[in-house]
C-alpha cells in the first residue's frame, strides 16, 4: 500500500530548538574527539606503565567521564568558534528548559479522569467545537497513557455527540455500535464525521498500524451507504507532551494535520492547520 505524505514539514519552536542542540552537539563533538582520545590514550598508557593493566582500566574508567569536561575546558580557551558554541547551546538549552515547564504546567492544570469516570464525561467532550475538542482529547488520551478512541458526531463545527472507549496501551475499539452511527448521524443532522484514536508515544513520530487501515476501511464502507463520509486521525507527542494530530485513510493517505506549539498563541498554544 503506497504512502502518501504531505511536503509540509511542520514542527513546534521546542522541536526545532531540540535539533538545533542536536546539531551544536555533533558540531563541538568535532572539536572534542582528538582532545578527548589523546587524554584519555596518555592517561591509560602513563598508569599502564607505572600500575599494570588493573590500574590502567581504572584510569580508562576516570578518563572516560572527565575527559570530556577537561577537553572542554581547554577548547574554550584555546578556540573561539568552539566557546561560541558552547554558548549557543547553553542558550538554546536554557530555552527549551523554559518551554518544557511550561507544557509540564499546562498538562498539571488540566483535570485527571477519576476512576470509573467516563472520559467523554470527565473532560466535557460534547457540544464543544473541534478546535476544542480536539484539544481536550490531546490532553486528556495524554494523561491516560492508554489508547482511546472517540467518535465525534459533528454539526456545524460542534460536536454534538461523542462517544469514547479506553483500550490498553496498544489497542482499542469502539464502544458503541459502528452500524448505529448512520442512524446517530442522520438523526442529529450532523454534516461530518470524525473518528479519533491515539498512539501513547513521544517521540514525536508515528504512522497507521496495518489495523488502523484496516478498521478506517471497514467503517468507510459502511457509512459510504448512507453517503457519509468518514476523517480518521491519529493523537501522538513530542518529549515534552506537546500534541501532534495525524490524518490517515484507508487509501494509505497520511498527512501532519495540526501541531500544537505551547509557545505560540501568548504563550499558550498554536494549532497549525491544514485544511481538511
Amino acid at each position: 500500500m503506497a504512502t502518501l505524505r504531505s511536503n509540509k514539514k511542520l514542527f513546534s519552536h521546542f522541536d526545532n530548538l531540540h535539533h538545533y542542540s542536536r546539531s551544536i552537539e555533533r558540531r563541538l563533538w568535532h572539536y572534542r574527539l582528538i582532545p578527548v582520545v589523546a587524554i584519555v590514550a596518555g592517561s591509560v598508557s602513563i598508569a599502564a606503565s607505572f600500575g599494570g593493566p588493573i590500574a590502567a582500566f581504572a584510569v580508562l574508567l576516570v578518563t572516560l567521564l572527565a575527559s570530556r569536561a577537561v577537553a572542554d575546558a581547554f577548547l574554550t580557551q584555546i578556540s573561539d568558534g568552539f566557546a561560541e558554541l558552547c554558548r549557543a547551546l547553553d542558550h538554546t538549552e536554557t530555552e527549551k528548559t523554559q518551554i518544557r515547564q511550561k507544557t509540564t504546567d499546562l498538562i498539571a492544570q488540566f483535570p485527571t479522569r477519576r476512576k470509573a469516570e467516563q472520559f467523554k464525561v470527565a473532560y466535557s467532550l460534547k457540544n464543544k467545537p473541534v478546535a476544542d475538542l480536539e484539544a481536550a482529547l490531546a490532553l486528556g488520551m495524554y494523561k491516560e497513557g492508554k489508547e482511546v478512541w472517540v467518535t465525534a458526531f459533528v454539526k456545524n463545527g460542534i460536536a454534538v455527540r461523542v462517544t469514547a472507549s479506553i483500550g490498553s496501551a496498544r489497542s482499542c475499539h469502539a464502544k458503541d455500535d459502528p452500524q448505529q452511527w448512520a442512524h446517530h448521524y442522520l438523526r442529529l443532522g450532523c454534516d461530518e464525521l470524525r473518528q479519533y484514536h491515539n498512539h501513547p508515544t513521544t517521540s514525536n513520530e508515528t504512522e497507521p498500524s496495518p489495523t488502523d487501515f484496516r478498521t478506517a476501511a471497514i467503517l468507510k464502507r459502511m457509512l459510504l451507504e448512507h453517503d457519509i463520509a468518514l476523517k480518521t486521525f491519529i493523537f501522538y507527542w513530542n518529549q515534552i507532551g506537546e500534541w501532534r494530530l495525524l490524518q490517515y485513510d484507508d487509501s494509505g493517505f497520511q498527512r501532519v494535520h495540526t501541531v500544537f506549539d505551547v509557545t505560540e498563541k501568548h504563550g499558550c498554544a498554536n494549532q497549525d492547520r491544514t485544511e481538511d
